[in-house]
């Protein structure tokens, strides 16, 4: 009989037994023994391993095989890393394809430990779908090495230290080919380092997400991280910059929200090509703690034939103002700045000192904003709640 897996908890050992027949295949006190006997048993041919709710301790990464579909239960399903997991991985997928990890919850043995939920490494076509990865001392999930055509989305990604999504060395000279895309979608993303991290990791469109009181920055693209999208995404709540694009080039930057954030909202750094059009930028700067003022958007360090366009740009009367809605420094080149409207500045609308570039058609209000100058100042966000709920769920 060709049949998929199922796996329990029953008393003192974990069981592993057919879906359709029922059988009993296996069974040991050792929940990562088991899971792993579940997916060798497929011989790479594929099948799924189901797991029914209960924490499941992992004493070494589970190792993902082509085709196979890992399942929980939602939330009740946990797989917890414990001391012993050397690695301090939860889930390592290393040069397969076609696998999926899916409706399941991973976390290190103490928060704060452990180096990361799930690893993609050099894998192909491969889904992680509605996971949540919580308090890794580095990432909830890590995609590198030339992994090609994944997908990662509907997660909920927590309280991860570095950054809660890592995307490393995606480019030219994979298995699968050169520059090879990706796709991050609908990510909850609270709390923990940076929101989203791409270093040298080309060709990705992260669309959806939401991204809330990171302790570093929103989203960060960095080190010839090219071509990527990010689109219909929402921070709020950002303890230094929303968006920084350094050495970059080939950005698209559209139709996001960044919203209530310490420091810039958009940063873009030696950065070629590139659209930042219809987004909108509020709160900038507010509650500094240097008490000194932020931009709304950054070119500099010879940005050059970067548009930006369409943009609104605003702080609430009852937050600070603004310094300077867009700022471009003297080492920029060939940029438009046009159509964007900006209100609640210290300074200038836009400011635009580059060889060749043009600022037309931008519009600004500077001495006070349309809403809330009237109001006392809205209190500073604070992780005082959401560490609680961090704290009061990490069981969970």
């Amino acid at each position: 009989m060709i049949e998929d897996i199922e796996i329990f908890h029953n008393k003192t050992e974990y069981v592993m037994r057919g879906q359709a027949s029922g059988a009993h295949l296996f069974s040991s006190p050792d929940a990562g023994l088991v899971i792993q006997r579940a997916i060798d048993s497929f011989n790479g041919e594929g099948g799924e391993v189901l797991l029914h709710r209960g924490i499941y301790e992992l004493n070494a990464p589970i190792q993902l095989d082509s085709r196979c579909v890992l399942r929980g239960k939602g939330v009740a399903t946990c797989l917890k890393l414990t001391p012993a997991n050397e690695q301090g991985i939860g889930i390592l997928c290393e040069d397969k394809d076609y696998a999926s990890v899916c409706n399941l919850s991973l976390r290190p043995a103490a928060r704060g430990t452990g180096v990361a939920g799930i690893v993609l490494h050099s894998s192909g076509c491969c889904q992680i779908r509605e996971v949540r990865c919580k308090g890794f001392a580095s990432y909830g999930i890590w995609m590198r090495e030339n992994s090609f055509l994944c997908e990662i989305s509907r997660c909920q990604l927590a309280d991860n230290q570095k950054s809660n999504l890592f995307m490393q060395n995606l480019r030219d000279g994979g298995r699968g080919g050169d520059f090879l895309p990706g796709l991050v979608s609908g990510l909850t993303i609270y709390g923990g380092g940076n929101g989203i991290e791409c270093e040298h990791a080309l060709v990705l469109n992260i669309t959806s997400c939401l991204i809330l009181h990171p302790g570093k920055i929103g989203i960060h693209i960095h080190s010839e991280s090219n071509s990527v999208l990010v689109s219909g995404c929402r921070t709020l709540q950002v303890e230094m910059d929303c968006v920084v694009v350094q050495d970059s080039h080939e950005i698209n930057l559209s139709s996001n929200i960044f919203c209530w954030h310490r420091d810039h909202g958009i940063i873009l750094d030696n950065v070629k090509w590139g659209t930042v059009s219809a987004n909108n930028i509020i709160d900038t700067g507010v509650r500094a703690h240097d008490k000194t003022l932020r931009n709304g958007i950054i070119l500099r360090n010879g940005t050059s034939s970067v548009q930006v366009t369409g943009n609104a740009l605003f702080n609430w009367g009852d937050q600070m103002p603004m310094q300077t809605g867009i700022d471009e420094d003297a080492s920029c080149r060939v940029n438009l700045m046009a159509n964007n409207n900006v209100n609640y500045y210290t300074e200038q609308d836009v400011i635009s000192r580059g060889a060749q570039s043009l600022a037309q058609g931008n519009v600004g209000i500077g001495p006070e904003a349309w809403l809330g100058m009237d109001r006392d100042p809205y209190p500073d966000f604070s992780l005082d709640g959401l560490n609680t709920f961090l704290e009061n769920n990490f069981e969970r």
